[in-house]
């Protein structure tokens, strides 16, 4: 099988082990969560500044199809360090034997994960606000970490929601959104990759619905990033709310 071919087939094995354990793969500390063909290519070429030795794809494809067996809790993993590991310390062992031994504490833990989730409302989503939401839905995973839930905006023309989904898919800078957006009007919801995003024009005086846990209280600091309380079934949670920039004093219009 071609190199092409080669690293084809890993996106797939990237994404599950992404969304069904937890696991964040990359090389070097380059992520290949959503990336296309030509970036694993060149993520594996990069390897090369790092290492003296070539990083080959016929050893990181089994390597990762390996990974899918061992039912892994959330861990993050560099298949290069572990390749190189694996050439030099692997005394005779199969790849299996060799993996379990590494990954002792996450084998077998299927998408455990001892952080808690907290869940995100962006306040404001002009271009910062964007690209931070790329981030948040990049590294979404199974829910875990930081969950963006709603944004909260200015309300322009009708179809406003549509425009600002327009432009999470397409920056002039960074290029095209890697995944798909729908828009439900109805609702005025973004889902990005599988993450609903409630959007709403509440501003500095409104009430948010988060699936069930209410945001009533807004930001009345310039601070950038704070903690607001809500009570969802009972039980007191934390939402954080990440101001892109600075707010303004209570009752100018916000400039979205």
């Amino acid at each position: 099988m071609g190199r092409e071919a080669l690293a084809e087939a890993m996106i797939p094995v990237i994404g599950r082990l992404y969304r069904e354990n937890n696991v964040v793969t990359s090389i070097h500390g380059r992520s290949l969560i959503n990336k296309s063909t030509m970036n694993i290519l060149k993520a594996h070429r990069f390897a090369r500044r790092m290492s003296k030795e070539e990083l080959r794809l016929e050893e990181t494809a089994p390597l990762l199809e390996a990974l899918t067996k061992l039912d892994l809790g959330a861990a993050a993993i560099d298949i290069a360090r572990l390749t190189e590991k694996y050439r030099a310390e692997g005394d005779g062992a199969s790849l299996d034997e060799f993996l379990r031994a590494e990954l002792a504490e996450v084998v077998g833990k299927r998408g455990g994960d001892d952080r808690t989730s907290t869940d995100v409302v962006l306040y404001g989503f002009g271009r910062i606000g964007r690209l931070l939401a790329r981030l948040l839905i990049e590294k979404a995973g199974g829910g875990h970490g930081l969950r963006l839930r709603a944004i909260v905006v200015r309300k322009g023309a009708e179809n406003d929601l549509t425009k600002r989904a327009s432009l999470l898919r397409r920056d002039s800078v960074h290029g095209s959104f890697n995944g798909t957006i729908t828009i439900d009007e109805e609702n005025n919801t973004i889902t990005a990759n599988g993450n609903l995003i409630q959007g709403t024009d509440s501003a500095l005086y409104g009430t948010t619905n988060l699936g069930g846990a209410s945001v009533s209280a807004w930001p009345r600091s310039r601070r950038r990033v704070f903690h607001v309380s809500s009570e969802p079934s009972g039980t007191e949670n934390d939402v954080t709310v990440i101001c892109p920039a600075p707010l303004r004093p209570i009752g100018t219009p916000l400039p979205l």
